[in-house]
């Protein structure tokens, strides 16, 4: 099989943005973990929204 090559898209946000989008993620972190799903992918999404 083919790998396809990973697209990235790149988001300019304002500091309120950033921190409504942060709340969001967290939010929803937590509705999965609530319902034993996996969260590592979401992790990683926050991480990358905390820096």
């Amino acid at each position: 099989m083919f790998k396809r090559k990973e697209e990235r898209v790149l988001l300019t946000l304002t500091h309120e943005e950033k921190r409504y989008l942060l709340h969001v993620m967290i939010w929803f972190r937590n509705k999965v973990l609530s319902e034993g799903g996996p969260t590592e992918d979401i992790d990683g999404v926050i991480l990358k929204l905390a820096k």
